[in-house]
C-alpha cells in the first residue's frame, strides 16, 4: 500500500472492536500506546507486507502479532534482505521481570527461498525492535515434537537456557556446561545437542553487547552476511477508515503458552518443517474481518533501509 509521496506503507489490520483492548493492554504491558509502526517493526515487516493485531486474552494474555507470509507485493532480495514471503507471529506480555516478547512461529513459506537466511535476519530485526521499544528478552518454547528444529535453531541465533542440575546430568563429561550457550560454542557440544538435544524454554537478551546477541551477529558474520539495518526510528503512522466489522469474537488461540514456536528455515534447519502456525492464521485465513491501518514507512527510513 502507498502512502503520500515518497513514502510506502505496511497493512495493519486489528480484529473487530479489539483496537482499544490492544491499547489498554499495550498500556498495561510497556507503559505507553504502541504505535502501528512499533508492531510493524516488531515482525521485520517491509513495504507492503500486511501485519495482524489482537489480543489475546486467554492465559497468557498477551497482544498478539502477526505478519501474513502470503501478503503480496514483496520485492525479490538477497541473504539478509529478504524478498521471498516469510510468517512471523509473536505475543506482547509482561511477567514479573517486565515486558516481554513471546516469539511463537517463524516460516519462509516459499520453499526455494529456503536456507537462505531469511529468518536469522526476521530474528535479529525483532530483537532489535525489541531492545529499541525498552523491551530486553525474547522468550520461545524451543521445540522439537513433529519435526520442529527450534532446540537448534534458536541457541545457533544466541537464545540461551540455564540447564537445571538434572539437564546438565544428561551431558556427556566432556560437554559438561552450565548454560546451553556454552554447550552450542564448540562444534563437539554443537554435533551432541544436535542428535540428543531436547526442547525447552530459551531466551534472547537484546541489549546489543550481550552474549545472545553477539552470538546471533557472529552468525551472520560465519556467513557473510550483512547485519540487518537497525529499525531506528518509528515510521510515522496514520489510520485509514476501517471497514464495516462483522466478526463477534477473535480467531481461536491454543493455550499453549509458548509452546507453538517453531521456526523454520533459521539456522542450519532441515527440509522438515519445524513448526505449525497457531490456529489462529489459519482461522483468519477463512475469511475474518479486519478493521484497517497502515503504516507509513518514509524512503529514507531505516525501516526501509535493507528492502
Amino acid at each position: 500500500m502507498s502512502g503520500r509521496a515518497g513514502v510506502v506503507a505496511v497493512s495493519i489490520a486489528y480484529l473487530p472492536r479489539q483496537d482499544e483492548i490492544v491499547r489498554d493492554l499495550s498500556r498495561r504491558f510497556m507503559g505507553r500506546v504502541l504505535t502501528e509502526a512499533d508492531y510493524a517493526a516488531m515482525v521485520a515487516a517491509r513495504p507492503g507486507d500486511r501485519v495482524r493485531l489482537w489480543a489475546h486474552l486467554v492465559y497468557p494474555v498477551h497482544i498478539a502479532v502477526w505478519l501474513d507470509g502470503q501478503a503480496e507485493g514483496r520485492p525479490d532480495g538477497g541473504p539478509g534482505e529478504p524478498g521471498a514471503p516469510y510468517t512471523s507471529v509473536l505475543g506482547i506480555a509482561r511477567d514479573d521481570g517486565g515486558p516481554h516478547v513471546r516469539l511463537q512461529y517463524i516460516e519462509v513459506t516459499e520453499p526455494e527461498a529456503r536456507g537462505r537466511g531469511i529468518g536469522a535476519w526476521v530474528v535479529a530485526r525483532q530483537a532489535m525492535a525489541a531492545h529499541q521499544l525498552g523491551i530486553d528478552r525474547v522468550t520461545a518454547y524451543a521445540d522439537r515434537e513433529h519435526g520442529r528444529d527450534g532446540y537448534y535453531a534458536l541457541p545457533r541465533l544466541g537464545f540461551d537456557h540455564m540447564l537445571s542440575p538434572s539437564e546438565r546430568g544428561r551431558l556427556p563429561r566432556a560437554l559438561a556446561a552450565e548454560r546451553l550457550g556454552e554447550l552450542m560454542a564448540t562444534a563437539a557440544g554443537r554435533a551432541w545437542w544436535r542428535e540428543c538435544g531436547w526442547p525447552l524454554p530459551v531466551a534472547l537478551d537484546t541489549a546489543p553487547d550481550s552474549r545472545g546477541m553477539k552470538v546471533l551477529r557472529a552468525y551472520f558474520t560465519a556467513r557473510g552476511w550483512s547485519w540487518p539495518a537497525a529499525p531506528g526510528t518509528p515510521p510515522v503512522a496514520r489510520v485509514d477508515a476501517p471497514p464495516v466489522a462483522r466478526v463477534d469474537a477473535p480467531p481461536r488461540t491454543r493455550d499453549t503458552g509458548t509452546r507453538d514456536t517453531g521456526t523454520r528455515d533459521t539456522a542450519d534447519a532441515g527440509p522438515s518443517p519445524v513448526g505449525a502456525p497457531p490456529a489462529t492464521i489459519s482461522d483468519a485465513r477463512r475469511g475474518l474481518d479486519w478493521q484497517g491501518r497502515t503504516a507509513t514507512m518514509g524512503a529514507t527510513s531505516s525501516h526501509a533501509a535493507s528492502v
